[in-house]
């Protein structure tokens, strides 16, 4: 048995317009590790769109709303079904 290793290397998007802005706060409170300042996290395909319906039942958000955002996730870099994202503020 052996092991592997990666590097991994952040590349900042810009920031998205409101429904996604405001989304990624409630997505970045459900990372992992955090440090001062800046938090990632592993997450499943299927985590981020539950995260994404809750988020869009307590917000009230109108159908293109949510649909703004289950389009972001679709769109985001997935390998198979998983995704690391780092959040930084």
């Amino acid at each position: 048995m052996g092991i592997d290793y990666g590097v991994m290397q952040v590349q900042w998007k810009p920031r998205p317009g409101d429904p996604i802005y405001d989304f990624l706060w409630t997505l970045a409170e459900h990372a992992e590790c955090t440090s001062s300042g800046s938090v990632y996290g592993c997450f499943q395909r299927k985590e981020v769109e539950d995260i994404a319906a809750s988020y869009a039942k307590a917000k009230a958000l109108t159908p293109e709303g949510e649909q703004a955002i289950l389009n972001w996730i679709e769109a985001l870099p997935w390998d198979e079904d998983y995704i690391t994202l780092t959040f930084n503020w």
